[in-house]
């Protein structure tokens, strides 16, 4: 019983900061409430077009606009109050959910609304995860800060086991159906923000970066280019999140053509990839804070890119369903160890710049989602899948080269890093 105890307070020491705790809890109520808004999202747009390729079109509509204001987010985050602008965020998106729920109940939602409400949210989103995720920065002192971002990690896997579940049963009763799950999904963001209204006013730690935006962004730039260790973090996070990452897109594809089942299966199947998730989550919070850590990060990516691979080639859905746990295993041991590393290795004043850096892979995967449908369209499901993980799986490799050739690993072993004397010129400029 201590040895579990011990355990458990190593674990989720983060959550044992009540500050934390409470933002914890609206991330958790958050995370529940986006799960199920990608399940029925999916689900309308392949109901209402029967396409890859408008499944793809949807991540496109949320990749450019981030790629645009990424590295702009990121400035607003490293220069104003970050729980204004989580606030601010996480109410506009209960807001646009009920509306789309609503639009969808009453017959009126189309395809083209989707897109449009997609290129909001994309912009929307491009401020507010760089401020959402510095945010923790702020409140856990540095010496839990990764554990802080592993237990981030857990809570969005936690809840990705039971979001996709009730969006999926809620779409399959007629009185409620997807619309319903939409309006719900709102509400619940209405709800975490008023949990974030609670925390307290804290100013950003580190100081506050001067000059122009475009300055600003240079300056963060100019950091990475210094710091092996940030470099390798954020180009992992472009090889796996533009090639691995858009398997999303297409699941309600691949249970409705290549499996023959409906939202039911689909939820299961976004169920079982969460519990390996989660499970991947709650390991990387015992190691995000030691010495192995960079190794762990390395295998969870190349792991997860290699499963990617098996996963397509699943022959039947039960097979799929036991991949699918692998899958979400290494997709967020990645998500979790690249995210936190970045906030450990990186000075407070340049978190958010860093975590927008980190975005572009993300927005850089929306935008591929479309030439990824279309491929889908013309040559299958499985074969664009396995596709995606072979060239990630090659590029990882040479990446894992040039890790060795600049000695990454010796940079990675900085506790937290100082700032960057290259990047100081650029950073004081009018």
């Amino acid at each position: 019983m201590t040895g579990v105890r011990g355990w458990a307070s190593s674990t989720f020491a983060a959550a044992s900061l009540p500050e934390y705790r409470r933002f914890l809890y609206a991330l958790t109520a958050m995370f529940f409430a986006l799960w199920m808004v990608g399940l029925a999202r999916g689900f309308i747009v392949y109901e209402l077009t029967g396409s890859n390729a408008a499944l793809g079109g949807v991540f496109v509509a949320f990749g450019v606009p981030q790629l645009l204001f990424g590295l702009f987010g990121g400035v607003v985050a490293d220069r104003f109050p970050r729980r204004t602008l989580v606030l601010i965020g996480q109410t506009w998106f209960g807001v646009e959910y009920v509306t789309l729920g609503v639009l969808l109940s009453l017959g009126l939602l189309e395809y083209w609304m989707i897109i449009v409400a997609s290129v909001i949210e994309g912009a929307s989103l491009s401020f507010y995860i760089p401020a959402r995720t510095a945010l923790i920065g702020d409140v856990v002192p540095a010496r839990s800060l990764g554990n802080a971002m592993a237990l981030q990690q857990v809570a969005f896997n936690a809840s990705r086991i039971v979001g996709p579940l009730l969006a999926g049963w809620l779409i399959a009763v007629p009185a409620v159906g997807a619309g319903g799950a939409l309006i719900l999904a709102g509400a619940m963001f209405g709800g975490s923000a008023l949990m974030v209204r609670g925390l307290p006013a804290r100013p950003s730690k580190g100081a506050r970066p001067t000059g122009s935006p475009l300055t600003q962004i240079t300056g963060g730039i100019v950091y990475l280019r210094g710091r092996p260790a940030l470099l390798v973090l954020v180009l992992t996070s472009y090889t796996v999140a533009t090639l691995a990452f858009p398997y999303i897109a297409f699941l309600p594809a691949l249970v409705k053509d290549v499996y023959g089942l409906g939202p039911v299966a689909l939820g299961a199947l976004n169920a079982t990839v969460a519990v390996g998730a989660l499970v991947a989550a709650i390991l990387c919070a015992m190691v995000i804070d030691g010495a192995s850590a960079w190794r762990w990060q390395a295998l969870a990516s190349t792991g997860f890119v290699m499963v990617l691979m098996v996963f397509a080639l699943a022959p039947v859905f039960p097979v799929a369903l036991l991949v699918g746990a692998l899958l979400g295993a290494g997709e967020i041991g990645f998500v979790s160890l690249n995210q936190g590393l970045a906030m450990r290795f990186s000075d407070p004043s340049y978190h958010g710049r860093v975590q927008s850096l980190l975005m572009v892979g993300f927005a850089l995967f929306g935008i591929v989602a479309l030439p990824m449908g279309l491929l889908a369209d013309a040559i299958g499901v499985r074969q664009t899948l396995f596709l995606e993980g072979a060239v990630a799986t090659t590029l990882l490799g040479l990446l894992y080269l040039y890790a060795r050739a600049s000695n990454a690993a010796a940079d990675a072993h900085l506790p937290a890093a100082p700032t960057a004397p290259a990047a100081m010129p650029v950073e004081a400029q009018p």
